[in-house]
């Protein structure tokens, strides 16, 4: 996947090299500016303040999907939206509210995006990927844990949680899917109010690098002082890859 990063600092640099480990080509084009048009996702890690002026030094931008880590949502996504009505943007965990991620279309209209599963709807299930059948969200997104979290507590905020999003729910009932055991399930209540999802007492983690369903980028990952690991049915870390 080919990522382009405006603006650096602890967000933008943390997650690039994040990215460049798992082998994606990313180009910092810092606030210079420059083309993005062969760009598969553009990452914005830069204050609601300085947003139009750094869309403007970039071309390309038409039909492509945003990230932002930094700015609480709604303020940052209408901006977008009013700069660059013919792109898209998700939210990635930062700000005022760190756990929630949107997806915004341009002409209106939202789907769930990183990190979150719609309410109501199956929240984790099983998957059959390289590394052995493995948790995923009901979408069917790899899921980790974090070993440096301990009992009801989260280690991952702020850029952590830009780079890896909780997975959150808003329903009263987890529902599970195939062989995951709903019995392991449970959740947290983190920072804001929001409830992150556990399995056999595991707080989890969705992977920004991981684009498509059934990828498993993060696996092995010690980015922020510790392991990230996949997950099995029984709820074990996964410690190869």
């Amino acid at each position: 996947m080919d990522i382009v990063v405006i603006g650096r600092g602890d967000v933008g640099g943390g997650l690039a090299a994040l990215w460049r480990k798992a082998g994606h080509e990313v180009t910092d084009l810092g606030r210079r500016g420059g083309d993005a048009s062969g760009a598969d996702v553009l990452v914005v890690p830069v204050p609601g303040s300085a947003i139009s002026a750094a869309l403007g030094t970039v071309t390309g931008l038409a039909g492509k999907v945003a990230i932002d880590a930094t700015n609480a949502y709604p303020s940052r996504s209408e901006a977008f939206r009013h700069k660059r009505p013919d792109g898209r943007l998700a939210r990635a965990g930062a700000g005022r509210e760190p756990d929630l991620c949107w997806a915004v279309r341009g002409g209106g209209g939202s789907a769930p995006a990183v990190g979150t599963s719609a309410a109501g709807g199956v929240a984790l299930a099983l998957r059959h990927t390289v590394l052995g059948t493995i948790l995923t969200t009901g979408q069917g997104f790899t899921v980790y844990a974090f070993e440096a979290d301990h009992g009801a507590m989260s280690a991952c905020t702020g850029a952590c949680a830009a780079a890896w999003p909780p997975v959150t729910t808003s329903s009263a009932r987890i529902a599970v899917d195939g062989a995951a055991a709903g019995s392991l399930t449970g959740e947290i209540t983190r920072a804001g109010g929001v409830h992150q999802l556990t399995y056999a007492g595991h707080p989890l983690y969705r992977f920004a690098g991981d684009s498509s369903p059934g990828a498993t980028n993060g696996q092995g990952s010690e980015a922020f002082g510790a392991r990230w690991d996949v997950l099995t049915p029984a709820g074990q870390e996964v410690t190869g890859g």
